[in-house]
């Protein structure tokens, strides 16, 4: 990979979580980011929880669409979701990708839906 190839890969990866967050403003969703008072209401605290994870919230439908465990496979989704799910909310996982997906997957959770950023899993009832 040229210079010019990584150095747009790394702005690319650097500017997805902005540019992720604007279109599910434009759809009406509020954003909760991690490590803020709002985030920790949730359960995305900053010790669980990479910057620039956040969730998208509409009434009671929570989607995930950015999650970046600072350690992964410590539990930290499955607190995520239950204390989402414990509040009323319905959650929702938008485009997981690689072993998070298959994680998903192995965990119960199903394709519910093709929505604008993709596969749209929840928990299987």
């Amino acid at each position: 990979m040229s210079d010019e190839t990584s150095r747009a890969a790394r702005l690319a990866r650097l500017r997805f979580p902005l540019y992720a967050r604007d279109v599910y403003r434009h759809e009406g969703w509020r954003i909760v980011e991690s490590g803020t008072v709002d985030g920790a209401l949730l359960g995305l605290n900053g010790l669980d929880w990479h910057p620039d994870t956040f969730a998208a919230r509409k009434n009671q439908a929570v989607e995930l669409p950015l999650l970046v465990a600072r350690y992964p496979g410590s539990g930290a989704f499955g607190r995520l979701v239950e204390r989402l799910e414990s509040q009323g909310f319905r959650v929702t996982v938008a485009t997981p990708l690689g072993e998070f997906r298959e994680h998903l997957a192995r965990g119960g959770w199903i394709i519910d839906s093709m929505g604008p950023h993709g596969e749209i899993w929840r928990r299987s009832d």
